[in-house]
């Protein structure tokens, strides 16, 4: 039985939702493979999984809690493969020989030297910066594959990190359609409901969508549900922003569900907006469109890997709140638009993004190496 070990920055149990390196590593353990998570974060009081758990205290410097956990799991145990994002594995590249496969496995776009050095809490210094560059650089010696969730991904990470492609492997990330089912009963609501799940920051364009919808054509409510994690700051401003006496919309920002509570968010929602910036692949899209849900969604690579226009979705340009909105009057004031792009969305999922056929990719890949 192979051993795998997963690096996470936050595990399900601090983010109150499964990552998407959890669900393979739930995956795995369900086809045969011993399966460890390393995390960030403090133990929680109870933890019901068939994954055995470290947790390494901390939410940041976790360079400074993997490595032990790690040693001692290696000292104990025979792991034959490290699954991590390249920049975890840089934490541990010291411990890891030839005799354990590592694996990057990428799940967002790539920042650039500045970007990470401006971004990267650990470094106090330029010369902290440049040092955690060196060991970006000594990691090339130990990575024996890097998988990207999607095109774009694994393109910027392999540009980013000065990889050769030979090396490069895309696994699209996958959902459960069967847990992610259409309402087989739609509610007959008097009002139409507009759904964003994700972080809820400025760089998701929830601000965006909020003034789209106020000036979009409709001659009836509007409820736009925003779930996800939010400080309290910024859900502020949000209600703020979407409050006037001119408006139509009735904002709701809950903070983040369980699965089942999203479930129903989804099954109950009649449209489904996702207007980011920048995205790996976006999974609360993909859970939406197994769901049935129209969806309109930034013109960004990663995206047009999952929907082409007016087929299974619709595009609009990433920022541009005028296209949004021309998108969105299309989108609330068609049933029979809603009804063929849903249709198909269910059909794209379950087709080519399921988590049964990214596990089987998975499988497949990591055989290969042996």
């Amino acid at each position: 039985m192979k051993h795998i070990v997963f690096l996470v920055r936050q595990s399900e149990f601090q983010r109150k939702a499964t990552t998407g390196l959890e669900s393979l590593a739930k995956g795995l353990a369900g086809h045969g493979f011993k399966v460890s998570v390393i995390s960030g974060g403090h133990e929680p009081s109870e933890i019901k999984s068939d994954i055995d758990y470290y947790f390494c205290g901390q939410k940041e410097k976790l360079y400074q809690g993997y490595k032990p956990i790690l040693k001692e799991i290696i000292r104990k145990k025979n792991i034959d493969v490290l699954i991590g994002r390249y920049t975890s594995l840089v934490e541990v590249n010291s411990l890891i020989d030839k005799r354990i496969l590592c694996i990057a496995s990428q799940g967002s776009i790539e920042r650039t030297f500045l970007k990470r050095f401006s971004k990267n809490k650990r470094s106090s210094s330029i010369i902290g910066a440049i040092n955690f560059e060196k060991e970006l650089k000594k990691t090339r010696n130990i990575v024996d594959g890097i998988v990207g969730i999607s095109e774009k991904v694994l393109e910027s990470s392999l540009s980013t990190f000065q990889l050769p492609t030979s090396i490069g492997s895309v696994i699209h990330r996958g959902v459960n359609h069967h847990f992610f089912t259409p309402n087989a009963i739609k509610e007959n609501l008097r009002s139409f409901r507009v759904l964003f799940v994700g972080n809820v920051i400025p760089s998701k364009g929830v601000e965006e969508l909020i003034i789209a919808l106020k000036n979009t054509k409709c001659n009836f409510p509007i409820d736009l549900h925003l779930i996800g994690p939010i400080s309290e700051e910024y859900k502020a401003k949000l209600l703020s922003l979407a409050h006037s006496p001119k408006t139509n919309i009735v904002l709701a920002i809950p903070g983040p569900f369980k699965m089942d509570q999203l479930l129903k968010e989804y099954q109950q929602a009649n449209l489904f907006v996702f207007p980011s910036h920048s995205e790996g692949l976006g999974k609360a899209m993909l859970e939406a469109m197994s769901c049935g849900l129209p969806v309109i969604a930034s013109n960004l690579a990663p995206i047009r890997e999952v929907i082409t226009h007016e087929k299974n979705g619709l595009l609009f340009e990433t920022r541009n709140i005028k296209d949004l909105t021309q998108k969105l009057n299309s989108a609330i004031n068609s049933g029979g638009l809603r009804k063929r792009i849903s249709k198909e969305a269910r059909l794209t999922v379950s087709t080519n993004f399921s988590i049964y056929k990214e596990i089987d990719n998975w499988i497949q890949y990591i055989h290969g190496f042996h």
